[in-house]
């Protein structure tokens, strides 16, 4: 199973368990979330930390401890659930497997261990070292015969659920490095090393597990262009046109703006200018934007293929990203003119405030490699795509523009639309 980041997708593998695991995950996860006390964001003790973040295991997939991704944000699951830690190290509450349903911290008894050393999952908290063992025991609730830990009876196939965080015989516990057991690292407030969860989970790596809320990342953009590998072709004399597409990769909690500034080296035969520079900010809000850039081509340039770089800013952060654009020269007169319409869909030319209107735009000899934008009132629309549904809610005409050249030149749509108010309905009695 490959290992990506969780927030991006959820390893979705399924191993010989899953499809019966996944029933019980449903079951609880509308019918029993007291036993599990997810409410505890509101009943929680005051000094109860809760664990943020991500474990992984090559079977199963990622394992959440949280269903927010930090505290105070506003992406969180619906379904409220956390592992915290009280005052004394002792852990509860559940985390959550795609794969296996809820994973039980505390509350649990009839340990695999008759040894009177098994125990409840624990934090060696305040130990006075740089690192402290989280040991003891989790079950995958799934493991158990109810499917949802109310009662410790195991299944009768053989999986218990029993996930063990650190055992001296498979693993030396603390280890700074995380290369033992479960390892709480006071001074980073993380939680590291590896637990088992025997032949269905097998061995669980906490690697993105924070004691406490995580810190909050930094902000980050990636630069790219809709012309990386020569897509874009320019005849001598004329005026080609790609766009630059800013994306956030990681903060935004406060306004962000890009400068952009295009670096060439052929003087008068490639002119470059950036059309729209600063089109809109990257927050949480607007985390993509672009920005349209046109390259003139002079009638005696080369044939061939060129390259320039094109450089952010971002501004507070002083972030810089560049990326380059490669663009081909050909003959005069050998491209054929692409030739681009857009209308209604249907024909209808009436409508009423509140109804669907479907513009859809055609464009004849395409490239393959248009970059297409919608504009009304001076505001872009629905990019990307061939159609655009807009709901109107005042009278009047209505005609947007459409653009394959990333919004260098639009196209009004014709014929348009009317809108007429309400009270010209006529009404059937």
């Amino acid at each position: 199973m490959s290992k990506f980041s969780p927030h991006a997708t959820k390893s979705k593998y399924l191993n010989f368990f899953s499809i019966f695991l996944i029933v019980f995950a449903m079951l609880v996860a509308t019918g029993f979330l007291q036993i599990f006390n997810l409410d505890k964001k509101v009943e929680a003790a005051q000094d109860d930390t809760e664990l943020y973040g991500y474990a992984w295991s090559d079977n199963i997939g990622w394992i959440s401890f949280n269903n927010c991704p930090s505290e105070g944000s506003p992406s969180c699951e619906p379904v409220d659930y956390s592992v915290t830690v009280d005052s004394n190290g002792d852990m509860e509450g559940a985390a959550w497997s795609d794969n296996i349903g809820w994973i039980k911290f505390g509350g649990l008894s009839d340990f695999p261990d008759s040894g009177g050393s098994a125990s409840n999952a624990q934090i060696t908290l305040n130990s006075g070292k740089q690192q402290g063992e989280v040991s003891g025991w989790a079950r995958a609730c799934g493991g158990t015969a109810s499917g949802d830990c109310s009662t410790m009876e195991s299944r009768a196939d053989g999986w218990d659920g029993w996930i063990l965080l650190s055992d001296n015989e498979f693993y030396l516990s603390p280890e700074p490095d995380g290369s033992g057991g479960v390892t709480y690292i006071e001074d980073e407030q993380i939680i590291v090393g590896n637990a088992w969860g025997g032949k269905v989970v097998g061995q669980i790596n906490f690697d993105e597990v924070y004691f406490g809320s995580p810190p909050e990342e930094g902000f980050n953009y990636t630069l790219s262009n809709t012309s990386p590998d020569y897509q874009k072709q320019i005849e001598r004399g004329a005026i080609g046109s790609v766009s630059v597409e800013r994306e956030l990769l990681s903060g935004g909690s406060t306004q962000e703006s890009i400068d952009l500034d295009a670096v060439s080296s052929y003087g008068s035969l490639i002119i470059v200018d950036i059309v729209t520079n600063n089109p809109c900010n990257i927050s949480l809000l607007t985390p993509s934007c672009s920005s349209a850039v046109t390259i003139q081509v002079d009638p005696t340039a080369p044939l061939g293929q060129y390259e320039f770089v094109v450089g952010g800013v971002s501004d507070p952060s002083n972030i810089v990203k560049t990326t380059e654009v490669k663009f081909e020269v050909v003959e005069a007169g050998s491209l054929a003119d692409p030739e681009v319409s857009c209308f209604v869909e249907g024909g209808q030319k009436i409508f009423y405030p509140g109804d669907l209107v479907l513009w859809t735009a055609e464009v004849l000899n395409p490239t393959g490699f248009e970059d297409y934008v919608w504009k009304e009132e001076n505001i872009n629309i629905c990019n990307g795509s061939t159609t655009c549904e807009r709901t109107y809610t005042t009278s009047g005409p209505k005609a947007p523009e459409f653009s394959i050249d990333g919004g260098i030149m639009f196209e009004t749509c014709n014929p348009g639309a009317f809108v007429i108010p309400e009270f010209f309905q006529i009404f059937e009695f």
